[in-house]
């Protein structure tokens, strides 16, 4: 008999929890509501509380649907700008594609574009792109900007030959932000008109190309392909370049190289390139071989007072 009565009583007892779990989560429509009138200065509590549900929505499907409608409302509706951003940033982590038509609708506004393109920077849908698109083609002024610079940020592939087309644009920030979203994006055909951009009779351009070259390099050591990348610096260690383009470019180049840059490192020692030995020295602390201490250290007799002083601080580390 005890051995009946107590998987009923365990029954009944897991039937009276389930029945309180509800009562302790906060009703998603009233919660909403709160949100939707919210503005800066009121009680944060129900903005909270939607934060609380996104977070367990990754591991509750059921959740993130109910989110995702209220919060496409949020942005629909007659809700605060506030509510309608906070609405943006939430959708950014659990929107699908059934949020985009209702997003799309802020790319259309001035006022709204930014909170638009809010949602749509880390929209998990690929489709996210295909919206930003469709939306550049005819946006002008800072939402033009705006839109370009959330292609930029998802690395869209497909938005180059539009991007590629205003890189001269009449609008300079138009230009800058068309161009630092190819160096984003970094892939074959993105490099191939930066590198071209380079050459640029407009300096402002050249200039622009030159820093989104550093993006395409970085993105290039990133994903392994370490030759690729080091022909970009190098490129970037001419003397035509800036200071600091030179600078960093030596930086960026050094751990890339098959011995960490030990080799590189004597080359500017030995040179003439006064500008470049301060950078070249600080490497030699990143050193992986063995007798890399010992080396530098016979080249102390050769440096000037100051590079020995650099020279003495990089090997004491």
């Amino acid at each position: 008999m005890k051995h009946r009565i107590l998987p009923r009583l365990l029954s009944v007892g897991l039937l009276w929890w389930s029945s309180l779990a509800p009562a302790q989560q906060p009703d998603l429509a009233a919660t909403m509501a709160g949100v939707a009138k919210y503005e800066s200065g009121q009680s944060i509590k129900p903005l909270r509380q939607i934060e609380e549900l996104v977070r367990q929505s990754k591991t509750k499907p059921s959740i993130r649907r109910d989110l995702e409608a209220g919060l496409s409302d949020l942005i629909a509706g007659q809700s605060t700008y506030e509510a309608r951003t906070f609405a943006c940033q939430q959708l950014a982590i659990v929107g699908s594609e059934k949020s985009l038509p209702v997003i799309a609708g802020l790319l259309k506004h001035t006022e709204t574009v930014g909170i638009g393109c809010l949602a749509l920077g880390a929209h998990p849908s690929p489709k996210a792109s295909d919206v930003l698109r469709e939306a550049l083609a005819s946006a002008q002024g800072l939402a033009r900007v705006q839109i370009i610079t959330t292609l930029g940020d998802r690395q869209d592939d497909k938005a180059v030959s539009q991007l590629t087309d205003l890189v001269r644009d009449s609008n300079a920030a138009v230009a800058d932000a068309a161009i630092a979203a190819l160096g984003k994006i970094g892939n074959e055909p993105a490099g191939k008109v930066i590198t071209a951009l380079r050459s640029d009779r407009n300096h402002v351009i050249a200039g622009m190309a030159v820093e989104a070259s550093l993006r395409v390099a970085e993105k290039l050591a990133a994903v392994g392909d370490r030759k690729a990348a080091v022909a970009i610096y190098q490129e970037m260690l001419h003397s035509s370049q800036s200071n600091l383009v030179r600078r960093s470019a030596l930086t960026a180049v050094l751990p890339l190289d098959s011995d960490g840059g030990e080799q590189r490192i004597f080359d500017v020692l030995h040179g003439p390139d006064a500008l470049l030995k301060p950078i070249a020295i600080a490497g030699i602390r990143t050193l992986r071989s063995r007798d890399a201490s010992e080396k530098f250290a016979q080249e102390l007799p050769k440096l000037k007072l100051d590079e020995q002083v650099w020279m003495i601080k990089s090997l004491a580390v």
